[in-house]
């Protein structure tokens, strides 16, 4: 009898054995061994003690809801391969700490996460191909030149209908069926779809996908967190510490042992308040009007302003630009008199980044009507995409957070002067 090999990840109610015998070439190459190296959710830990899954088992994860996925729509046999193995290795890419040290790399220095996928599958060419795919092929995909993408990276696709479960299970939040959203997928060599029929499971999933965001990604303490690493690892690059590009070669630890060696006072102090879990508090919050009751006081010293949508996307605009987020920062610490980690601005993702994503469903034709491809949001007359986006609304925020001790300053000086002097001459 031939020896197959799975491995067992966690999964919603216990956990499934994900058959890999074919791919173990490619399991076995450091490029993705060191997945397992890697903080699928970054900084979370601090706020969710569970959220320490790696990109490994992540990975993992959407090669098997790749593998149900392919074979519900019916993929001929090396379609269904090729579809697995680009499941397994969409996250190869990824540098230490993932999102965060590649906002770095990319915003500041230029080096994108995209380019590092097709590098990193060039040195692993060979192990493909023993497990049966042309390279070639693989890339193809990645490059959005063959549709096999779209059971990938949409919505509903392999990617995110692991991350959000798998995010979600480590942060002990509730879990949808997504099992049984992928019974109804239909896939015809260029759309993929859903069909119309399971619209309430995938209205659940939506509603799940925002809640992930609002709950994990998105929680202002997450945020300052990475916002902290983020910054120890600029101050790392520009001290010489560390070249932009070994992001990409090293992970967590590896990084974590270099920002723990650094004589820098800043990254030190950083570091410090970082492992102590002293992170800065939030001193103001900027939002839109009519969502100022969303933040929560608490009976802190938080100034909260509400402008037109208008005016906040104009922010947001300013503060896109990771030099312009450090250049008000260092204008608010000169005067205070704060040192460099003493002061964070934090800013939610752009707001056409995260506005509610489309999902096809396929309508099924009667009395000779032929199929047809509709929005998920058709079914609620749109009334369901105004909910998202409201929920959207009333969760993005712009965060000016301090330590401690120059909370209540901070506090004075907006309550004084309001964001908008801040953000005038940026």
């Amino acid at each position: 009898m031939e020896n197959r090999k799975t491995v067992r990840i966690p999964a919603p109610g216990g956990g499934v054995d994900v058959e890999v015998s074919d791919y173990v070439p490619v399991i076995d190459t450091e490029e993705f061994q060191r997945l397992g190296r890697i903080r699928q959710l970054s900084c979370a830990f601090h706020v969710y003690p569970g959220a320490v899954h790696t990109r490994k088992e992540h990975s993992l994860g959407t090669l098997y809801f790749g593998r149900e996925i392919g074979e519900s729509v019916g993929l001929s046999e090396y379609n269904q391969r090729l579809l697995e193995m680009c499941c397994l290795l969409h996250d190869i890419g990824h540098g230490a700490y993932s999102h965060i040290s590649e906002t770095v790399a990319r915003d500041v220095f230029g080096i994108s996460h995209d380019d590092k996928i097709f590098d990193k599958l060039e040195r692993i060419e060979e192990e493909i191909r023993l497990s049966g795919v042309n390279p070639d092929d693989v890339r193809s995909v990645f490059g959005k030149e063959n549709r096999l993408y779209k059971l990938i990276s949409t919505i509903l696709g392999a990617d995110k209908l692991d991350y959000i479960t798998r995010d979600r299970l480590h942060c002990g939040l509730p879990t949808v069926d997504v099992e049984k959203i992928i019974t109804y997928a239909v896939f015809d060599g260029n759309e993929y779809a859903v069909e119309e029929k399971a619209e309430n499971l995938v209205t659940d999933f939506l509603k799940s996908w925002w809640s992930a965001h609002k709950e994990i990604y998105l929680r202002k303490s997450v945020e300052i967190a990475d916002a902290v690493k983020t910054r120890m690892i600029l101050y790392a690059i520009k001290n010489g510490e560390i070249k932009p590009e070994e992001l990409y070669e090293m992970d967590d630890a590896e990084l974590d042992y270099i920002i723990m060696k650094s004589e820098n006072r800043s990254i030190e102090a950083m570091n410090r308040m970082f492992r102590e879990r002293r992170l800065p508090k939030t001193a103001g919050a900027l939002r839109m009007e009519g969502y100022e009751l969303r933040e929560n006081l608490r009976g802190k010293p938080i100034l909260v302003e509400g402008v037109s949508e208008k005016e906040y996307k104009e922010v947001c605009e300013k503060l896109s630009s990771f030099d312009r987020v450090l250049e008000l920062e260092e204008r608010i610490r000169k005067e205070f008199g704060m040192e460099p980690q003493e002061i964070i601005i934090t800013t939610s993702p752009g707001i056409e980044r995260l506005r509610p994503k489309e999902v096809n469903m396929l309508r099924r034709g009667s009395q000779g009507r032929k199929d047809e491809i509709v929005s998920v949001y058709d079914f609620s007359k749109g009334r369901f995409r105004e909910f998202l986006e409201e929920e959207m609304r009333g969760h993005w925020a712009v965060r000016i957070a301090v330590s401690e001790d120059k909370r209540e300053g901070v506090y004075e000086r907006l309550k004084n002067a309001g964001f908008k002097e801040l953000f005038a001459e940026l």
